[in-house]
């Protein structure tokens, strides 16, 4: 029994060549390298932007966090929870409006 060997189309460069093995993809070594020195640059340049939009989130976390750690300081010295504060900041504020109004 005589097998014929596949012909199969090159994905690096779009030339036909002969399948040597079921999952040979790339008629050459040079294609092959060449193709995937394209895809780890296109890795490389995906994870780049990750962690630079992640290192953006993580400066704002910081900021607000910092905000949040001067509210609660001012908190605790008028001897008020968190929450109690950001509700007296609100009335001070409503308080603040309705002078303005009158």
């Amino acid at each position: 029994m005589k097998q014929t060997k596949k012909k199969s189309k090159c994905i690096g460069c779009g030339k036909q060549f002969t399948v040597n093995a079921r999952n040979q993809h790339y008629c050459s070594v040079e294609c092959r390298e060449y193709e995937r020195k394209k895809r780890h640059a296109q890795m490389y340049k995906k994870r780049k932007t990750q962690k630079k939009a992640k290192r953006v989130e993580e400066k704002k976390k910081e900021k607000h966090m910092g905000e949040l750690a001067s509210f609660n300081d001012k908190a605790k010295k008028l001897g008020l929870s968190y929450g109690q504060y950001m509700i007296f900041l609100q009335t001070e504020k409503d308080r603040e409006e309705r002078a303005k109004i009158s």
